[in-house]
């Protein structure tokens, strides 16, 4: 599942569909181009938070990533807590991987 993981977020980093950090992301949220919020798994609670009551709507999916898998992940140089999925193609896959994520954590 990971390596799905890996490939959705360094596709939508090279279609320049993610906003990534947690200002970029609040930015997505309040201007309506995203409705999903991907979060490290290191991510403070605070910062869980704070998403949350900007995202009202949006989907937010802890991910199996910590702050600097992430960044890896999608390229960048320092570590990324939150990324706001700003395409509704991305956006569905990420959530069938939220989806597909719980029932693997249910067994």
């Amino acid at each position: 599942m990971t390596n799905k993981l890996h490939g959705l977020l360094g596709m939508a980093r090279r279609a320049g569909k993610l906003a990534i950090g947690f200002d970029a992301t609040i930015t997505a949220l309040k201007d309506g181009k995203s409705q999903t919020v991907v979060i490290a798994s290191d991510s403070s609670q605070k910062t869980e938070k704070e998403c949350r009551f900007h995202a009202q709507s949006a989907v937010l999916i802890r991910l199996p990533l910590d702050k600097a898998a992430l960044a890896a992940t999608i390229g960048a140089h320092k570590p990324v807590a939150v990324a706001a999925v700003c395409d509704a193609g991305f956006e569905s896959a990420f959530r069938s991987y939220g989806t597909d994520m719980k029932e693997e954590n249910s067994l």
